[in-house]
């Protein structure tokens, strides 16, 4: 019982030595070095200075570095091509051949005269970028090489790690495109993940017909608020002109104000010009807007019929003047006439309902052979008369109202 004890212990043993021989502990993670991605410069350049930001990482240790031979051997085995690959999705494919957990992936250019080399790290596991960084130096290539190729790399591989902090992008409007400390994150709204706290970032965002944004920030360890951004519409100038000054103005049904109007600022795009008058046909115009541009119109409305006018306000009040342009004026005509013809039929149907009853009434008292009763029926006559006559004046005063409607309105329309 003993021995086979010893047996098993001692099999435990050699087994957890022969685990940290093949594992050993703290090891570093393995990362390859994509040939940076040349912009300005030339092939041979692009290759030395990616040998020496190979040889500054091994320098800085914080990876182990697959050497160049490796990589091209490997390569040449799966007959995979590495140049051209330069999106995430390539470089996570070609870290499973390589069999390494990082890629780093680079591009370097050459503007004026300054060197700008954008970086990223991505993750070939979870197919995340990990780390996003850019190195800009003004100089000679010579420089670059020998010193600016070692402050790249202590960016990209910094000597302390700053705790990871996350954050949504927002923007009014959406779809913007977001570059983040030079490598383009996609468009917004976008949570930007994996960024280090404390350091500043550089975040700049374009949309068309926009005008770009750029702007540091830093963040907090973890979740942090929203950022959101108001982006500014470009804006192009307007110029109208018209053959009468106060002719309205509208832009997409937009009224932006009277001729002349000189330079007025609006956000670019594709728009409808409508310039329109009472008594005038409106004009229409579609147009473009560009940036800084002054768009000019000059504006000739052609003046509609005085005398369709006068016929439409012969049949109905108000109706010349709808059509010339005037709508509330016309609106409150043919309510004003209608109300008024209303209340006219009215008063001739209450003048004729009393004439009617005073007929009936003086019949009866003609009709009557009592003398006592004559009188209160010759009362009852009077009454009813009275209240025909009453109801006769005010059928005459809305006659009269209606055919001064009409008459004024004959009057405005042909003025």
């Amino acid at each position: 019982m003993g021995i086979s004890r010893f047996y098993a212990a001692k099999t435990i043993g050699c087994v957890l030595l022969l685990t940290s021989l093949l594992y050993p502990q703290n090891e570093k993670p393995t990362l390859a070095v994509m040939e940076f991605e040349g912009r300005g410069i030339s092939l041979h350049e692009a290759e030395l200075l990616t040998d020496r930001f190979r040889t500054e990482a091994v320098s800085i240790g914080k990876y182990r570095i697959m050497d160049r031979g490796s990589m091209d051997q490997i390569l040449r085995e799966q007959k995979f091509q590495q140049s051209g690959c330069s999106s995430e999705e390539c470089l996570v494919e070609m870290g499973k051949f390589l069999g390494v957990r990082y890629m780093l992936g680079a591009k370097v250019g050459l503007v004026g005269e300054t060197y700008t080399i954008s970086m990223r790290v991505i993750d070939v596991e979870t197919a995340e970028i990990v780390r996003t960084t850019s190195y800009d130096m003004a100089g000679k290539i010579d420089r670059l090489l020998t010193e600016g190729v070692r402050e790249a790399a202590l960016k990209i591989f910094p000597e302390f790690e700053h705790p990871l902090a996350q954050v949504f992008v927002r923007s009014n409007p959406p779809g913007a495109t977001i570059t983040l400390d030079g490598e383009e994150m996609g468009t917004t709204p976008v949570i930007l993940k994996r960024l280090e706290s404390v350091l500043p970032h550089s975040i700049s965002l374009a949309l068309p017909s926009h005008l770009p944004f750029d702007t540091l920030f830093t963040l907090e360890e973890g979740l942090n608020p929203p950022l959101d951004i108001d982006l500014i519409h470009e804006q192009g100038y307007l110029t109208v002109d018209s053959r009468f000054v106060g002719w309205d103005v509208y832009i997409n049904r937009h009224k932006i104000g009277s001729t002349p109007i000189s330079s007025h600022s609006y956000p670019t795009g594709e728009y409808i010009l409508k310039v329109k008058s009472p008594g005038f046909y409106p004009a229409e115009e579609p147009f473009t807007l560009t940036p800084d541009l002054d768009y000019k119109y000059f504006a000739e409305l052609e003046p509609k019929s005085k005398r369709k006018a006068v016929l439409l306000s012969i049949v109905l009040p108000g109706a010349g003047q709808v059509y010339q342009g005037y709508s509330l004026k016309g609106i409150g005509l043919m309510s004003g006439t209608l109300l008024t013809g209303w209340l006219a039929v009215q008063g001739s149907q209450d003048f004729d309902q009393s004439r009617s009853d005073y007929e009936m009434k003086i019949d009866d008292y003609n009709a009557e052979q009592d003398p006592v009763e004559w009188e209160s029926k010759k009362a009852i006559a009077d009454q009813a008369f009275n209240t025909m006559k009453d109801d006769e004046l005010s059928y005459q005063l809305r006659l009269a109202l209606l055919g001064l409607l009409w008459t004024v309105n004959l009057i405005e329309v042909s003025f």
